[in-house]
């Protein structure tokens, strides 16, 4: 809901000429664009190679 009147207002100072709420709009709206691109764009599946199991080592330290 904020965000929807911040937007309104950008909106109505920009129609006033304010130079910085109109290059704020503009990028928002490229942000939208560039994401929604990267939504629709479905890279290749990617097969997983079996590797062989790693070992791993734990360390215990007591203090006595």
């Amino acid at each position: 809901m904020v965000a929807h009147y911040a937007k309104e207002e950008l909106e109505r100072r920009a129609d006033n000429g304010d130079g910085e709420a109109k290059m704020l709009l503009a990028i928002r709206e490229s942000e939208l664009r560039e994401e929604d691109n990267s939504i629709k764009r479905r890279g290749p599946i990617q097969q997983f190679k079996h590797s062989a199991p790693t070992l791993k080592v734990i360390f215990r330290m007591r203090l006595s």
